[in-house]
């Protein structure tokens, strides 16, 4: 499922290739998406799911999340917050 238009599209998956979602939800890091609680997947489990893939596009966005590091998906997000107070 597909919500949103580019470039503020959201992917909701109920599956996952590549990764074992009982250990790629432990791995999931905490957030909010319009106010409500949700669980992102972790870098290395996202390049994992595109690694399955195979696609053209998902190979070219394996080399920009690998340069972001493991915490970056996350606070590059502005809808996502970890437990923080807003002044």
């Amino acid at each position: 499922m597909v919500l949103g238009e580019k470039p503020n599209q959201v992917d909701i998956l109920n599956f996952l290739d590549g990764v074992d979602y009982s250990e790629a939800i432990t791995r999931s890091k905490p957030g909010q998406l319009a106010g409500i609680d949700v669980r992102y997947i972790g870098i290395e489990d996202l390049i994992a799911t595109k690694l399955a893939s195979n696609r053209a596009k998902d190979i070219q966005d394996i080399e920009m999340l690998r340069s972001l590091g493991d915490d970056s998906l996350i606070s590059a997000s502005p809808d996502t917050t970890e437990d923080s107070e807003t002044p």
